[in-house]
């Protein structure tokens, strides 16, 4: 494959936009305050969880039952109860004590109850209400949610108004009707099924990526093979600081789109972290604009498409091959370095070390609250993230660096920042990083964005798939 034409005059030494050394120090000083963050947020994030007693005590408003990761720990708990998983009254009273320390609130421990008498009985429900009503507030609000709990498995329903009932079932949602149901001796059949097709599923995804790991690396051991006949087809004539600059612009924009990230991280499922989300949503979106700044400050439509591989390259179909076959050779690629990297940070060893290899970071952030929430970070990850990240890095920031760094560096310098504003622990920045680095040969290879954009695609679309797919069958009443 030739190398793209670029015209000649590419205003390589630009200078009506400052020194371009002034950029690169806004670029670094904006990029390391993105990392840095997102890591505050992660540390603020684990902090809260690592002492749920001082959570609850600072966190005793009510907040409704959505896809949080409490609810379905507790759905997905008893849908593998019903598998006869938890076989002994102590490991039943080992996952219920899991349950409570994963419980970061009062509500999450008022809904514990009903899990509670599910896996053992009404006793421990009682009980766990009773060790709730010694820790909270007497003026907390959810006191009368508390009462109303206490008395349903002590008095049973009749005891209660059914205006009030209704008033909790919808305050309660999934938690309240399995209360219902077990003082009411109907079948709770539907909270304990579907734990087949919840185990089917993940043996099916864990069977496709272990197969997937298999072919990923052959692929990779062909490919490493193959890596000096490939030849570079990305333009060496330097290009002026409007792509310098359309980096930092959106790098000063993920500040934003990040920020409003994290508080709506914060605020969870109330209306404050719902805007906070929208707002997100929006800045990340609004952010596709300023890789085209370069148009506007007036680098011609040819330069433009020329630098940043706007083209189709050896025509889509081929470069789409292309694409999946570099997603392949990442898989493989981001396995050998998890290994590596375990095998690394076997030397420091701590108790709060994470497992490395085949590590999901997608998984290790609190789902959006509800289905549409879901649904448009899904967006932004299949869909935004490929398209946008791809300009970003290996397009204006990979243009301007390639012909004043060489093309290892740029490869290995775009890969480390688009590591970087990922907010993963260090084994997930790791391997984006290694992602990073094949999209980036892939980019210097074939000169058109079509095939790292495909790559990547393809991994945020395989991991999504499984999230929503686990997911979707711990809510589903059938499984």
């Amino acid at each position: 494959m030739k190398p793209s034409r670029m015209p000649a005059q590419s205003a390589a030494n630009d200078d009506r936009f400052g020194p371009p050394a002034v950029w690169v120090a806004f670029s670094i000083v904006i990029v390391v305050a993105l990392a840095a963050v997102q890591h505050i947020g992660i540390a603020q994030s684990s902090a809260k969880a690592s002492d749920a007693t001082a959570q609850r005590a600072f966190n005793e408003s009510f907040a409704p039952p959505a896809l949080d990761e409490f609810s379905l720990l507790c759905r997905s708990t008893l849908k593998y109860s019903g598998l006869d998983v938890f076989s002994t009254k102590s490991e039943s009273e080992a996952e219920v004590e899991s349950l409570r320390e994963f419980a970061r609130t009062a509500a999450e421990r008022i809904r514990l109850a009903p899990v509670a008498a599910e896996m053992l009985d009404t006793d421990a429900a009682l009980a766990e209400l009773e060790r709730l009503e010694e820790e909270i507030n007497p003026n907390a609000e959810l006191v009368r949610d508390l009462a109303w709990f206490v008395t349903l498995y002590e008095d049973g329903p009749e005891a209660l108004r059914e205006a009030d009932t209704q008033a909790y079932l919808k305050r309660h949602g999934w938690f309240a009707e399995l209360a219902l149901a077990q003082v009411s001796g109907e079948s709770t059949a539907r909270f304990t099924t579907g734990g087949a097709r919840l185990t089917k599923f993940s043996f099916w995804m864990f069977a496709f990526r272990v197969v997937l790991f298999l072919v990923g690396i052959v692929a990779l051991l062909y490919t490493l093979t193959q890596l000096r006949g490939l030849s570079a087809s990305v333009s060496s004539v330097p290009v002026g600081t409007p792509f310098l600059l359309s980096f930092a612009a959106f790098a000063g924009m993920g500040v934003f789109f990040i920020g409003f990230d994290i508080l709506a991280l914060v605020m969870g499922s109330t209306a404050s972290g719902g805007v906070f989300f929208v707002l997100a949503q929006i800045t990340s979106w609004a952010a596709l604009l300023t890789v085209f700044l370069p148009r506007l400050m007036g680098v011609s439509d040819g330069i433009f498409r020329a630098a940043i591989g706007l083209d189709t390259g050896n025509g889509a179909l081929n470069e789409t091959g292309i694409g999946f076959r570099g997603y392949v050779v990442d898989v493989g690629f981001a396995f050998v370095v998890g290994i590596v990297l375990g095998i690394v940070m076997s030397f420091f060893p701590s108790d709060d070390a994470p497992s490395v290899v085949g590590e999901l970071p997608i998984f290790e952030h609190p789902l959006p609250p509800t289905w549409g929430a879901i649904i448009l970070s899904t967006i932004g990850a299949v869909v935004w993230a490929p398209i946008v990240e791809e300009l970003v890095f290996r397009g204006v920031l990979f243009a301007w660096l390639r012909p004043r760094v060489g093309a290892v560096w740029t490869i290995v310098i775009t890969a480390v920042a688009f590591g970087a504003i990922h907010p993963y622990g260090i084994q997930g920045i790791v391997q984006v990083t290694a992602g990073g680095i094949v999209y980036g040969i892939l980019r210097e290879w074939r000169g058109s964005l079509i095939a790292p954009m495909v790559a990547h695609f393809l991994n945020n679309a395989i991991i999504s798939f499984e999230q929503i797919g686990s997911v979707y069958l711990v809510m589903s009443p059938a499984g």
